[in-house]
């Protein structure tokens, strides 16, 4: 199998900018995906995709995740998502590692 033949479609409703579910700690979240300018953002900010404690150990990373979360996720009442918020509803690294591979992932 190919690696074309292995990526996961994105649905239209994601294409069309529509927020996508998420779910960390049995608790549901939405993401949509990045504007053009924040992809290339995200890029530049040099976010680290694979180990989240690494996006976690400067403060300089944690502002970053911050932005990225605040702008991108919402909880179940739409509220922005925060670090501080994450912490709150108990997420644990590999909850961080999902949220920031399922925004790359329905952002193209």
């Amino acid at each position: 199998m190919s690696s074309k033949e292995a990526r996961t479609p994105v649905p239209f409703s994601v294409m069309a900018g529509e927020p996508e579910l998420f779910i960390a700690q049995n608790k549901k979240y939405h993401i949509k995906p990045m504007k053009i300018g924040d992809a290339l953002k995200f890029i530049d900010d040099k976010v680290i995709i694979e180990a989240q404690i690494f996006n976690l150990a400067a403060k300089e990373n944690r502002e970053k995740i911050n932005y990225y979360l605040s702008k991108y996720c919402t909880n179940e009442k739409g509220e922005p998502m925060s670090l501080e918020s994450a912490i709150t509803d108990d997420w644990d690294i590999v909850d961080l590692k999902k949220f920031v591979h399922k925004l790359c992932d329905i952002s193209g």
